[in-house]
């Protein structure tokens, strides 16, 4: 079943010719690295079941020159998360294992940056979040504990 889920990731980056094989792979952190990337691939392995997606909000801080995405979980960590930076049009994919989107979802996006969000719910307990941006980016991903936060860190 996890080849399938992640054969289903794959699939659409293969067409859109793609080689994950030239990507930069990026193990995700519990620490900001402010290492900002605009392409490459993703991802955390959690032993986390079951979590809600709670929300995702964003917001600009001036002052720190960056926009912050948090997407929230019920759960005290986050679940493994795999993704991917699109250098070509500039969205964030995220797919969500053992996460699906909680009933009453949050969007609060007030950001600078982050023009829209898609939340796609891939079967019962699989969530796979579209990010869009006005422009390309840099990110820095990361995420916190207790309560599980994915916290992606945008700026030009």
């Amino acid at each position: 079943m996890k080849v399938l889920r992640i054969a289903l990731f794959l699939l659409p980056l293969c067409a859109m010719g793609n080689s994950l094989l030239e990507q930069r792979t990026i193990k995700l952190s519990a620490k900001k690295a402010s290492v900002y990337s605009d392409s490459g691939v993703f991802f955390w392995k959690s032993t986390m079941k079951g979590a809600k997606v709670k929300g995702v909000r964003s917001f600009y801080s001036k002052q720190r020159g960056f926009e912050r995405v948090v997407v929230d979980f019920s759960t005290p960590n986050i679940p493994s998360v795999y993704g991917h930076i699109d250098e070509k049009t500039g969205k964030l994919f995220l797919d969500l294992l053992d996460a699906s989107p909680d009933s009453d979802i949050n969007q609060n996006v007030s950001g600078k940056y982050l023009k829209s969000i898609n939340i796609f719910s891939l079967d019962k307990s699989n969530t796979s979040l579209e990010l869009s941006f006005n422009k390309k980016y840099g990110f820095d991903i990361f995420y916190l504990n207790s309560p599980g936060r994915l916290v992606i860190d945008v700026r030009k």
